[in-house]
């Protein structure tokens, strides 16, 4: 059977505190400063600053300085952020025709004290988030590697897992699972079918992610009916460009399931050009348990990509492509393979993504909305299930899925997004199911 399901959701995406009662006629301030290390007050160039609520984005010169022009008037988080630095953020206020002074200091640290979250669908500072969120950067990941996202969160305040084994277990909030828990990779939905059997995996590998955030409460409303329970958006980052060589390598062993995982990644940036790669894999074996091995709960799954991005002052516009490749069992229990009867299932799933996302926007543009933000997304997934290496059924999904906001200018207190959101799915199964 084979059905194309059109669907378009128009989000009108909820003004955050209020509609923007401000003149836009009102003349631009700036802001500018200087980034130092603590202690000797040395000047650190090369240091991204960020205007959150605008996602405006300089580096800092070789003395240390960086400028914004033509700042709308309003109260804005300015971060600075550098790996192998604490981030610091400071609160600024731009009065028309003025500068505005925010200057900085970094310490040496071991890795980030502080986080971003995008549940409101631009980045703000976590403590200051009235939304629900939970926020796990690379290095929380690494700390606690495991073979799915929905295991890699299950210590979570508010969230358990739907678990047929270790490869297909998913997220549990707040008790919702299946279609009203959401999973995106930023921002938009996977293509997966995940949520339409509790065997089915989500095709992403925790390894390679900048960070796991996942949003509970009012805020889940921005994201459509079938988030109602909350929802999951594993991003990768590569936003902004930054200049020089920056890489990572990861690798984690377990001795329970026989786990070995490894993920390499490295950005390039050359001016307002960046280019990134990464790739990896891990496999998992049975696992034991104190009534004994459970048969045919191993895991295996490899993931690569790349991507191009040219962020300027006033624009952006990135393109990339992911790949997955994965393989799992649905556990039996703990009688071996050979003590099976031959009449019953002995299932595994083999499947495959690729995915191709395109972002592109304006920022800054200066009017009534400060901000256009515009992401397509196109994802082709296919999976078969195997009983004793036989093919039962496939699942093919081919889904494209675009989404677009419009974003006010901060005005003191007041700040305010609009958007559209749809999908178009050609959905076709074959077999026994």
């Amino acid at each position: 059977m084979k059905t194309v399901r059109p669907s378009v959701a128009l989000l009108l995406l909820m003004f955050l505190q209020g509609f923007v009662p401000f003149a836009h006629g009102q003349a631009g301030g700036s802001i500018r400063g200087t980034v130092t290390l603590a202690g000797d007050g040395s000047p650190i160039h090369g240091v991204p600053v960020r205007i959150l609520e605008l996602g405006l984005s300089v580096l800092t010169a070789a003395d240390g300085s960086y400028a914004f022009a033509e700042v709308p008037p309003g109260t804005y988080q300015i971060m600075a952020s550098l790996d192998g630095f604490n981030d610091m953020i400071n609160t600024v206020t731009v009065a028309p025709g003025s500068a505005a002074i925010s200057d900085f200091q970094l310490r040496l640290i071991g890795h980030r004290d502080e986080i971003t979250v995008t549940a409101s669908g631009r980045e703000e500072v976590a403590y200051q988030s009235f939304k629900v969120t939970t926020s796990l950067d690379s290095v929380d990941l690494a700390k606690n590697a495991r073979a799915s996202i929905g295991e890699a969160l299950e210590q979570q305040p508010g969230i358990a897992k739907r678990s047929y084994g270790p490869g297909p277990s998913r997220p549990v909030i707040r008790g919702f699972d299946g279609d009203r828990v959401l999973i995106l990779q930023d921002g938009a939905r996977t293509g997966s079918l995940s949520s339409q059997s509790g065997d089915h995996a989500e095709p992403i590998n925790a390894l390679s992610l900048d960070r796991l955030e996942v949003v509970k409460g009012p805020s889940t409303l921005l994201y459509g009916s079938n988030a109602l329970g909350g929802v999951v958006n594993a991003i990768t980052g590569h936003d902004h460009a930054h200049p020089g060589l920056r890489g990572a390598l990861t690798a984690v062993g377990g001795s329970n399931n026989g786990q070995g995982s490894a993920n390499g990644s490295f950005e390039f940036g050359a001016g307002r050009l960046l280019i990134w790669g990464s790739g990896g894999g891990q496999r998992t074996g049975n696992y034991r348990t104190a009534r004994g091995e459970i048969f045919n709960s191993e895991t295996r799954l490899a993931d690569a990509s790349v991507g191009a991005g040219w962020f300027g002052e006033r624009g952006y516009f990135s393109a990339g492509y992911d790949f997955g490749d994965a393989r799992y069992g649905i556990p039996t229990g703990t009688e071996p393979e050979s003590q099976i009867p031959e009449d019953e299932e002995l299932v595994d799933l083999s499947m495959r993504r690729h995915s191709v996302p395109l972002r592109f926007g304006w920022t800054n543009l200066g009017s009534a909305w400060d901000a256009l933000r515009v992401a397509l997304t196109y994802n082709q997934y296919h999976h078969k299930e195997l009983n004793r290496e036989e093919v039962e059924t496939t699942f093919d999904n081919k889904q494209f899925t675009y989404r677009a906001t419009l974003e006010q200018p901060q005005g003191g207190r007041y700040s305010g997004t609009v958007g559209l959101e749809g999908w178009h799915r050609d959905y076709q199964t074959v077999g026994a199911e």
